[in-house]
């Protein structure tokens, strides 16, 4: 019996050793390959957040919504940008919430919304918000409120655009050289993109 088995891998041996060692070689690489495919995708998953936010947009969707979080932005001035501070949805990857600016990625029907908080007037600046949402510099929709000593209030405005692809839009302050602007996630911007052309 130990003779006939011993013939048995002799022959096994003969005639299937060339291929079992080219399909351990196949192995022992495919191996490497695998890790090193696991090391590349941890370090992704590290950098995830920052590659979504930066990619290079070529079909929808698009949408953003930034607030204000501080209790109040305090003494706005004529013609400053509102910056949002906190950025809530940003798919896509448009909106700076360092300057207030949403840069369009792609060209098409947009919609922009924005809702802003008239702080009390006093210590922080004084009653009577007027802003508008601006695309490249120029006034698309306004928005109002009138706050009084002892209550806020609140106003906003929605807009449908066409813009292209690197258009700037943001909201600024205008009519007032001393605004208290209400935050707490009470003023907001938001924008979509409705259909792409």
């Amino acid at each position: 019996m130990n003779l006939l088995l011993f013939f048995v891998v002799t022959i096994f041996s003969q005639s299937y050793g060339n291929e079992v060692s080219e399909l351990r070689e196949r192995v022992q690489n495919l191996e490497s390959i695998v890790n090193a495919m696991v090391v590349k995708l941890e370090t992704c998953n590290c950098q995830e957040t920052a590659v979504v936010n930066k990619r290079q947009v070529t079909e929808g969707p698009v949408a953003f919504t930034a607030a204000v979080s501080p209790r109040s932005i305090d003494h706005m001035t004529d013609g400053q940008s509102v910056v949002f501070d906190t950025t809530i949805t940003d798919i896509g990857g448009g909106y700076d919430n360092k300057t207030g600016i949403y840069v369009v990625p792609l060209t098409g029907l947009y919609m922009f919304q924005c809702s802003l908080l008239d702080h009390m007037a006093g210590a922080h600046g004084t009653s009577k918000l007027h802003a508008e949402i601006v695309k490249n510099g120029n006034m698309l929709v306004r928005v109002f409120a009138h706050s009084e000593d002892t209550y806020r209030d609140q106003g906003s405005n929605l807009v449908f655009i066409p813009a292209n692809k690197g258009d700037q839009i943001w909201v600024r302050v205008v009519d007032n050289g001393d605004l208290g602007l209400g935050g707490q996630f009470y003023s907001t911007f938001s924008g979509t993109m409705m259909w792409q052309s």
